[in-house]
């Protein structure tokens, strides 16, 4: 269902965006498998700000990978600007890229840590 000539909504509450860059995005998940389902993992696990407080260790539980394995294809989003790393304390909170991804409504984008960082 398309919502815009540059948007894709997916039950109503997941937008993509169908610009260039969802190209790109698509090309290099296709390059690494792993990171495409750790990518969809986080958007899954997202909230309504496009912001994910998980750890390593329980992505790499829920996805059977290690935690290594986990960091690296971390890095690998980080690198594509694809997510943010946001440090707090001990914890890193994974903020995704409204640009490609979003979930909630326009007016909660405008909230979106991904503008501050």
């Amino acid at each position: 269902m398309k919502n815009s000539h540059n948007e894709m909504v997916f039950n109503r509450s997941i937008k993509i965006n169908l610009k260039n860059e969802l190209v790109e995005f698509v090309r290099n998940l296709l390059r690494n498998p792993a990171a495409s389902i750790i990518m969809f993992y986080l958007v899954r696990k997202s909230d309504k700000y496009n912001k994910c407080e998980v750890k390593i260790k329980k992505i790499a539980i829920d996805l059977d990978y290690s935690e290594r394995y986990i960091q690296q294809n971390i890095n690998f989003l980080k690198k594509y600007n694809y997510i943010k790393i946001k440090k707090e304390g001990r914890r890193n909170i994974y903020i995704i890229n409204p640009e490609l991804v979003w979930k909630s409504t326009t007016k909660n984008r405008e909230k979106c840590e991904w503008y501050i960082l």
